[in-house]
């Protein structure tokens, strides 16, 4: 279980473990990617869980509305990350899909 979202997280067996805290990760809802400690939201969707605070921060600071994308957004280097989407009525686990950043990301 993880403590700061109370749902069980599980990936693939060789997947490296997401572990998502307020210093990492952001939500999207209907509109906008938020931070956790922005207040209240709702409708979130899905989660992206960066591996530190530094590319989630970078993150928050160039989307746009027009990122068709949201790796569009993210800083170009070679990391993991993951995405976690919600589903509702609340469940005890989610997958937590992992996937890759590179440097040299071109979106299309």
């Amino acid at each position: 279980m993880n403590p700061f979202i109370n749902i069980k997280l599980f990936g693939e067996d060789n997947d490296v473990l997401c572990t998502p805290t307020e210093d990492n990760i952001v939500i999207k809802t209907d509109y906008v990617f938020k931070k956790p400690t922005d207040g209240l939201w709702d409708n979130h969707e899905f989660a992206i869980v960066f591996p530190d605070e530094e590319k989630r921060d970078y993150f928050l600071a160039h989307q746009t509305d027009i990122i068709n994308d949201y790796r569009e957004g993210m800083l170009k280097d070679d990391y993991i990350f993951h995405i976690i989407r919600f589903k509702y009525p609340k469940v005890t686990e989610l997958y937590a899909d992992q996937m890759y950043m590179r440097k040299d990301y071109e979106s299309f």
